[in-house]
């Protein structure tokens, strides 16, 4: 077993992980909003929270590894001033010529030991020493053995229990996205700043995200940005379409189910496009569903080069408020 060391949370690693990522969701930015919201006070990013616990284990492990697949799920938030460290169980799944892969458990705690996030994660090694591919196999996928999560109605909605102090919220509501609704986001060019600031905050120690020679050294041609930066501009990129577009009102973040299918690198634009694959009101608690979407990552000029499902928790409609035009 592997077992990090603690990290704890501050105001700036908020701030910096809203900046690099896009994601200035009100309920990590706004105290006022966040405080009548789920949690009663802002919450971290979830996927802070997960890009800091990989950054922890990297520095347990040696520095030619590269993660490239995730199954993730948020059992609890963390606050500013929370200590996160993770701990990880690995089995190796493939053992090629080139390249060994492990499936690691990961198990994300705070400073009382509760459970913040789980899941597991793959992670690719070199085989023997430091052949020219092995870097561009695992940064090119595939991902064998995760499922998407499923999410389908298939009885009569409860009416809603929401109450009339939300209906100023900004974005749709659960009850406005329809199964097969899809949208694009706006495109996002990264650059030099954002790789490499977000290499520094979460941790990411591999050499091919610092050094030009190291990338292509290990066959990648060029600098690669670290993988979950991708991911952390997804959830920027599609909160950039609030108020008026497909984006919902989230109340949590539930899970992440993430693969890379190619590198990305400083200059590329990149976007995403999004589906709803299905949404399931709550019975017990009829003022919320989860949605389920499928979405892309797409490089101009390259295609998709990350892509999987988030589920998460929307808010919805209150009684007897308007739906919105179409």
């Amino acid at each position: 077993m592997t077992r990090s060391a603690g990290y704890t949370v501050g105001e700036a690693d908020i701030v910096l992980f809203a900046a690099v990522s896009t994601d200035f969701s009100r309920l990590h930015t706004d105290a006022a909003y966040a405080a009548r919201g789920l949690f009663g006070q802002r919450v971290g990013h979830g996927l802070l929270g997960m890009c800091l616990a990989e950054g922890l284990l990297s520095r347990r492990r040696p520095s030619n590894a590269i993660v490239f697949a995730w199954e993730w799920e948020f059992a609890a938030p963390f606050f500013i001033g929370d200590t996160l460290r993770a701990e990880a169980e690995a089995e190796t799944i493939e053992d090629g010529a080139t390249l060994s892969v492990a499936e690691e458990t990961v198990t994300v705690f705070n400073q009382r030991n509760e459970v913040v996030q789980r899941g597991r994660h793959l992670l690719a090694r070199p085989r023997d020493g430091e052949g020219p591919d092995w870097a561009e196999k695992a940064l090119n996928g595939p991902a064998p053995g995760f499922e998407e999560f499923q999410a389908s109605d298939t009885e009569p909605v409860p009416p809603s229990t929401t109450e009339k102090e939300f209906s100023d919220e900004t974005g749709v509501f659960f009850e406005d996205l329809a199964v097969g609704d899809g949208f694009r986001t706006p495109a996002f060019t990264v650059g030099e700043y954002e790789a490499g600031a977000f290499a520094g905050l979460s941790g990411e120690r591999g050499p091919w995200f610092h050094a030009e020679s190291a990338a292509q050294a290990a066959g990648l041609g060029a600098r690669v940005v670290a993988p979950l930066f991708g991911l952390a501009l997804v959830e920027g990129l599609k909160y950039s379409l609030a108020p008026d577009h497909g984006v919902g009102i989230p109340m949590a973040s539930l899970s992440w189910r993430w693969r890379q299918a190619a590198p990305i690198h400083p200059g590329d634009t990149l976007l995403a496009e999004v589906t709803v694959q299905g949404k399931r009101a709550s019975r017990s608690k009829t003022d919320r569903g989860v949605i389920a979407q499928a979405i892309s990552l797409i490089a101009e000029g390259r295609g998709v080069v990350q892509h999987g499902q988030h589920v998460q928790m929307f808010r919805r409609r209150p009684p007897g408020l308007a739906a919105p035009r179409p």
